[in-house]
């Protein structure tokens, strides 16, 4: 499959998830919000970011 060129691959994430990127809640990284792993209304890079940011 070919991938989406930029602008249209920023226009559907704005279109679906209010902007084009997020920021990570433990680290700050940008990501787009269709790769984002999503609690809730927190975005994080990856699953070990939103476990080690609920863990005890």
């Amino acid at each position: 499959m070919k991938t989406l060129p930029k602008r249209v691959r920023d226009g559907v994430n704005t279109f679906f998830y209010g902007r084009a990127v997020v920021r990570c809640e433990t680290c700050g990284t940008a990501v787009r919000p269709s790769r984002a792993v999503w609690r809730g209304a927190r975005p994080y890079c990856s699953a070990a970011h939103e476990h080690a940011d609920f863990a005890i």
